[in-house]
Parts: structure tokens; sequence; C-alpha cells
């Protein structure tokens, strides 16, 4: 049986499956549906858009019953050219990112967390599909803030946005307080997405500095933008209004052990 494009699946006790791959479902995801009884958590289950059907992961995925939505969406940049659009997220999911991390399995070396060089590196690998469902939705919101305003490259910047591809295997990346990656530009992929979680960082971007808090994501053509950190603050901060400190959730601080962790959906 095919699945549709978007239908529901009530699931009893709030239970957790992101990923259904191909063009089924799961056996175990028939047994956690017998006898839910048409009650319990609605997933709303969508294909996968920026390529990741096209790039063979052949997975739908769930929007689990959480907010992926944000605070606020900031235009930090727009032009007329490919790569001038750049896109602040604030907040995605309203929760600073302790939803989105906590679904990511991430394997890293003994140093990684405690890195001589920064970044220290980690591999993700578990939640990958989400994770590009998510940088995805970043995209959504970034069109929808840009049709709606009167700026004078709306067209092109719109034109830039949707002009996607697909995406490379993600990564990522810890940043100890005080930490600083020098003003660069990659030397790979197009589009990339940063989400970041833990530590404010003053990040520079396409001449322009912002203030990347927990939750955020960043939206810029990585290997034509100049870009790096200009400072990791040994703190989190909220709201982008000032450097004052604000504790964060304690998921999120248990989950980044004091760091910045950045977690890269980059496409070709």
């Amino acid at each position: 049986m095919a699945l549709a494009r978007t239908f529901e699946l009530h699931l009893p006790g709030g239970a957790a499956i992101s990923v259904l791959h191909g063009g089924a479902l799961h056996a175990t995801l028939f047994a956690d549906v017998v006898g839910c009884g048409g009650t319990g958590v609605v997933f709303h289950l969508r294909r996968r858009g920026g390529g990741g059907v096209r790039q063979g992961h052949g997975g739908f995925v769930a929007a689990i019953a959480h907010d992926m939505g944000c605070d606020d969406v900031k235009m930090v940049r727009l032009g007329p050219y490919f790569d001038s659009p750049i896109i602040h997220i604030k907040n995605f999911g309203s929760d600073r990112g302790g939803w989105l991390l906590g679904k990511m399995t991430i394997q890293h070396g003994p140093h990684a967390l405690h890195p001589q060089q920064h970044p220290g590196f980690g591999a993700i690998t578990g939640g990958t599909a989400l994770l590009y469902e998510c940088a995805d939705r970043c995209f959504e919101l970034a069109e929808a803030a840009v049709r709606d305003s009167s700026h004078p490259y709306k067209n092109e910047s719109l034109r830039a946005l949707r002009h996607r591809s697909q995406y490379m295997p993600p990564a990522a990346l810890y940043y100890t307080p005080q930490a600083k990656l020098g003003h660069h530009k990659d030397g790979m992929g197009s589009w990339l997405v940063l989400f970041s979680f833990g530590l404010t960082v003053d990040f520079f971007v396409g001449g322009e500095s912002v203030v990347f808090e927990s939750g955020d994501a960043l939206i810029f053509v990585g290997n034509s933008v100049e870009h790096g950190i200009d400072n990791t603050l040994a703190h989190a901060t909220r709201g982008g209004k000032g450097w004052q400190r604000c504790d964060l959730p304690r998921d999120v601080a248990r989950m980044t052990h004091g760091l910045r962790v950045s977690l890269q959906a980059r496409q070709q």
C-alpha cells in the first residue's frame, strides 16, 4: 500500500516515531498502532522537501506533535544575487532547541568536547532525516517572511531560496567558551542551515554581526558568504537583546555540556 502525501496517524501515549522509510509502514509502526482506539497524539506526515526523497533517503518525516514555528524571522540581508539572502530564524521550535537536539544521535571522539583547536567534530548517526525536515521548514519560514516583505529584492531573494539541492551528510561542531573561528568561506556545498544550541555566539556573516542563540537557525550560502565566530560567550542569552545571561532549559543544558553545539545541514 502506497502512502498518501499527507495523512494522519493517532498513536497512543505520545509515541515518538520520526521516520517512516520507503513506501510502506514498518511492522513496528503497525504494532504501535494496534489497539490505539483512535486516541493519542496526532502525527502529521509529510514527504520531505529540499531533495530528501530525491537523494535516496526515501523517508517520510513526522512533525511529532511539536511546534515547528519560531519566535521571529530576521532578514539579515537580501539582494539581487543567488548568494544574497541571509536569514536568521529566532528560536526554531520555540523551545530553545531541546526537541531537535534531543532527537539527534551524535558520535564523537574523546577530544570533541574539549578541543585543542576549534571546532570539535561529531558525526550525526541518527535523526538526519528529521534534521533535513527541520532545515526545509526553516526555508519555508524564510520564504514566507520574504514574501510578506516589501523589500526591493523580494522576488530575486525568493528565487534564490527556492533554488535548492540535495543535502550532504550533516555534521555536529562543538565550541568552548571564548572560542573563535576566523572569517572564511566554505570549500564545499551551497545553501547551509546552521542550528545552534547552548552558549550564545557573536556570529559574523556577510558583513553583519548576529546574536546567535540556543534554538536559532541561520540560512546562507556557505561557499560564497564570508562567515565566522567572533566570540563564544561563557553563558546563554535569550531574545537577542544585549548579552545578559539567561539560563538554558534543563534538557538543553544537559545535552550541550556547557558548550555551544552547532548542527550543519548543508546542500550540495
